[in-house]
């Protein structure tokens, strides 16, 4: 597999929380705040990895408790 990385036209690092939030309710749809002040921000249906993806990886700590 060979993967080309192009490079960024702008972007930030290391933003402080206000700026992160800010950024957020600006151009998120659903991005709210919560009564405790949390970030809320939906991600849609199609996040995450499949249930169906899984991978076990061999270590001598834990090989004793993997069944096969």
């Amino acid at each position: 597999m060979r993967i080309i990385l192009k490079p960024l036209q702008t972007g930030t690092i290391n933003l402080p929380p206000s700026a992160l939030y800010e950024h957020a309710i600006r151009y998120e749809k659903d991005a709210s705040i919560a009564e405790n002040g949390a970030l809320v921000a939906y991600s849609g249906v199609k996040t995450g990895r499949s249930p169906k993806d899984k991978q076990v990886v061999k270590h001598p700590d834990s090989e004793a408790n993997v069944s096969q």
